[in-house]
């Protein structure tokens, strides 16, 4: 599903909380399924930890502050790795070596 239907999709179910949750769920669920299989399970638990933090905002502009805090954060990290070609201090990411290639 195109990012644009499922934002439509959801838009209408905007008077119906939890018939919008529910298929926030599938659309993640499916975008989950549709990745190499080897990814799945680690995605499935990064949209869970997601979930678990997101959690603690009930209020909707904290909750949309918290993401883009999340975004930017992650933007600087991926920033950092390719300039520096070492993954970040955070010892649950250390689970691959970064291998630069050569500038022409």
């Amino acid at each position: 599903m195109y990012a644009l239907e499922a934002y439509d999709e959801l838009l209408k179910l905007k008077d119906d909380p939890e018939a919008f949750i529910k298929r926030q769920k599938e659309i993640i669920g499916d975008a989950i399924s549709q990745c190499p299989t080897k990814y799945q399970k680690r995605l499935a638990q990064q949209q869970w930890c997601l979930e678990q933090l997101l959690s603690k905002y009930k209020d909707p502009t904290a909750r949309m502050n918290k993401m883009v805090e999340l975004f930017w954060s992650g933007v600087s990290t991926f920033e950092e790795t390719l300039r520096t070609g070492k993954i970040s201090a955070d010892p649950r990411t250390h689970n691959a070596d970064v291998i630069l290639f050569k500038k022409k």
